[in-house]
């Protein structure tokens, strides 16, 4: 692909593709409920094995949490912005001719964490060693740990994943059963260690997500780190990859197809569409996530228990409001670009940007926290402004705010990523990724190894295997 061919397929993403679909049909062999990463893979995967399949999206975009923000300063990354060094989804790209780049060293990541400026208690950052620092609480050789990395620190302390990720089978019900929190208590973490782990944590408190939800990731991290390399960035932005997946099938995504109303048949499954279309299929593949799947009638025989995790799984609140500059004020003042603090802003991060030689800044929120209720887009950012100016007084005068991008209040998301409460992976897992009639499911949050689009991509063979199997093979090949 070359640069003309690529920043055509960004326009194509970014801009919608519904005067490009062909003329509607309302009767195919495989719906696929959603245009994110999981969804036009699984549609992808099913054209190659012959099936004529139709995606049905509810918004004006495809990616999904693949989004790329191509009209703000800096061309910051929404949601997925790594992907990892081999794979499904490197494969993918290698096929459709994505170009790849290493991460930039400004790229933070979980197993290589960015310097920080740290600012505790109200006071300003001061160019003081962390663990050196007399805001610096911690015991022993917590002392020495970023707080951003404190989470793996005691996640580390043992090993649960020797081999096999599985970290869904009835062996680890106690540590499903058993908060985060209380893993961490149990494993030596202080109360102030449990406090500094908590700021900035998406998902919330962490009495209320289960330790083997947490331990697994923190696995995945490890596994990944061990591998020697840092993954992959889409050289012209990660929506770049899911607008090529898009492009290349047989029928382009129908945009704007937000489905209401399902049914599950004898036959297969009917959809209802927002938009007043009607479609039917012999089998479904859904990767709507749950934050929104709930609010679609599903009608049909659907295990109760299925029904409730729709219901019940939580989803991570996540805001990014997103920061243009003058001049590195970091090199003003002496200190790291990334700030961490336990006040209102939480974590302002300096990463690696495609257009600004150094990097983009953006302010990292558990979405609606109280300090923000009330206000507009314009009045937060200018919040972030005034608060990072109070406790980096370098940035004064040199920070503006340009973006917010609130995963929480997009209507097709409703959240940014699924995460367990204790109990609920073994009350839910194995069973909501279960079949429902000719319904299959997909979507990172239905992976049982990967994560984010890799974990997408998993999940969506997964279900095409399963719909192969239910409809034996017996396709219908579009003219």
């Amino acid at each position: 692909m070359n640069r003309r061919e690529s920043v055509g397929l960004i326009g194509f993403g970014a801009l919608g593709m519904a005067g490009m679909s062909s003329a509607a049909k309302t009767q195919t062999d495989v719906l696929v409920f959603g245009a994110g990463a999981a969804g036009l893979h699984a549609a992808r995967e099913l054209e190659k094995a012959g099936y004529d399949v139709v995606v049905l999206e509810g918004s004006t975009r495809v990616g999904g949490r693949c989004w790329t923000g191509y009209g703000v300063p800096g061309r910051p990354e929404f949601g997925a912005s790594e992907i990892p060094g081999t794979g499904r989804i490197v494969d993918v790209c290698r096929e459709l001719g994505v170009r790849l780049q290493r991460p930039s060293p400004l790229q933070p990541s979980e197993s290589t964490p960015p310097q920080l400026a740290v600012s505790l208690g109200g006071r300003p950052a001061e160019p003081i060693p962390w663990k050196d620092s007399p805001l610096n609480r911690l015991v022993g050789t917590d002392r020495e740990v970023s707080p951003m990395q404190l989470w793996l620190h005691y996640a580390f302390k043992k090993t649960w994943f020797p081999s096999k990720l599985d970290w869904f089978t009835p062996e680890f019900a106690p540590l499903d059963r058993m908060s985060i929190a209380e893993y961490y208590r149990s494993v030596g973490a202080s109360p102030e260690a449990l406090r500094v782990i908590g700021i900035g944590n998406t998902t919330g408190d962490l009495e209320d997500q289960s330790a083997v939800d947490v331990l697994r990731r923190a696995e995945f991290v490890r596994r990944q780190a061990k591998k020697g390399t840092r993954g992959w960035t889409a050289t012209d932005g990660t929506e770049s990859i899911t607008t090529a997946m898009a492009h290349s099938l047989a029928q382009r995504p129908r945009l704007d197809h937000a489905v209401t109303h399902v049914e599950l048949t004898r036959d297969g499954v009917r959809a209802r569409c927002a938009n007043g279309t009607e479609w039917s299929a012999r089998a479904a593949v859904c990767t709507l996530p749950f934050s929104t799947l709930k609010r679609v009638k599903v009608t049909g025989d659907v295990d109760p228990v299925q029904r409730e995790a729709w219901r019940s799984i939580p989803y991570a609140n996540f805001m990014g409001v997103y920061l243009d500059y003058d001049e590195p004020f970091w090199r003003e003042d002496g200190m790291a670009g990334t700030t961490w603090t336990d006040g209102p802003i939480e974590l302002v991060l300096h990463t690696w940007s495609a257009t600004k030689p150094d990097g983009l800044l953006y302010a990292h929120f558990k979405g609606g926290t109280p300090q923000f209720r009330g206000m507009d887009d314009r009045e937060i950012g200018a919040f972030v402004v005034r608060e990072l100016a109070r406790i980096r007084p370098a940035s004064l005068g040199k920070v503006r705010f340009t973006h917010l991008h609130n995963w929480q209040r997009y209507p097709f998301a409703l959240g940014h990523k699924a995460f367990f409460k204790p109990g609920q992976v073994q009350r839910y897992f194995l069973r909501m990724i279960a079949p429902a009639g000719n319904l299959f499911f997909a979507g990172e949050h239905c992976a049982r190894e990967q994560l984010g689009v890799e974990g997408a991509c998993e999940s969506a063979e997964a279900a095409v295997v399963q719909v192969r199997e239910r409809l034996q093979d017996r396709v219908h090949v579009a003219a």
